[in-house]
């Protein structure tokens, strides 16, 4: 039975090298016991064996009271100058459970995160990218989310959007126009209709166009595809371009995204894109470190009560 849930989340959804950044804590109590919260702290792996913690004071009394949420504590840490790319920490906690049969605490012990968390150290510059997906209402979910995350990687998303409907000339020239104007694209592409003939999911038309102008001048390219897609067209050839994701699995999705991002920036960086040939490669046969990502993540816990 879950008993506790530490929580902790970021201020911040990427970072800067030199930047100092704060981290945040909080006990969820989901028990009928008081819970005491004496260490908390973070390891990230630049610093090898040391951890970035803090000590609370047994005065301060942060007794977390049952079923009850508590802030805890805010820790701040820097990022060092020679840090950059996808960091991975554990999270540290040491507390105690009141018995009130034996009337004293219990050590909890001290815990010590078992997933492979993540944030994104992200050094300048930030790049523009022209995002070509779905605006409809049922696409839109998956959609942000893969957007949310793009922009943890230091880019700068923009897509057209006229609130009042306009010639189709006008909209295919500011189409062209902002791909032209950007660094790079990358597509999402969800479903859109069922062909007829062939009775597969295709996506939205308007993707093949827009990678087309991309690709014609040479820009670097990403093709996010939804894995009931049956994708055809341009992006079909393309397909050292193209990685399919899960919508039903977001984080596996971020996973995903995220180990691609760093090869990406790389391609952008120095022109080259053998480096994100490779990781696409390694993609498709399933090779890959487990980790979790993003501002916030969680601890969970239990106890015996009869201990």
């Amino acid at each position: 039975m879950l008993n506790w849930k530490l929580r902790w989340n970021f201020n911040s959804e990427s970072y800067q090298p030199e930047s100092i950044g704060r981290l945040s804590f909080y006990i969820e109590n989901f028990s009928e016991e008081l819970i005491f919260v004496s260490d908390v702290g973070i390891k990230f792996d630049w610093m090898k064996q040391t951890f970035n913690h803090f000590k609370l004071d047994e005065n301060e009394g942060k007794l977390v009271r049952p079923k009850t949420t508590r802030f805890i504590t805010n820790i701040r840490f820097k990022i060092p100058q020679n840090v950059s790319g996808q960091r991975f920490y554990a999270i540290y906690f040491h507390g105690y459970v009141y018995n009130k049969k034996s009337r004293s605490w219990k050590d909890l012990g001290k815990k010590l995160s078992k997933s492979r968390y993540f944030i994104n150290v992200i050094s300048k510059p930030y790049y523009n990218v022209f995002i070509t997906r779905s605006l409809a209402i049922e696409d839109r979910i998956i959609g942000d989310e893969i957007v949310s995350i793009i922009k943890e990687w230091g880019f700068i998303p923009k897509t057209v959007v006229f609130k009042e409907r306009v010639s189709d000339q006008m909209l295919r020239e500011t189409i062209r126009t902002e791909i032209l104007s950007s660094d790079c694209l990358i597509a999402i592409a969800t479903p859109r209709y069922l062909d007829a003939l062939s009775r597969l999911l295709k996506t939205f038309p308007w993707l093949h166009n827009e990678v087309g102008i991309a690709f014609g001048n040479d820009f670097p390219i990403l093709i996010l595809v939804d894995n009931c897609i049956e994708i055809d067209g341009l992006p079909s050839i393309l397909k050292e371009y193209v990685v399919h994701f899960d919508t039903y699995d977001n984080i596996k999705t971020r996973n995903l995204i995220s180990e691609i991002m760093p090869a990406f920036r790389t391609w952008l960086s120095n022109k080259k894109w053998d480096n994100f040939k490779k990781t696409i490669k390694k993609i498709g046969l399933g090779v890959g470190l487990i980790t979790l990502g993003g501002i916030a993540g969680y601890l969970v816990g239990k106890y015996n009560k009869e201990d």
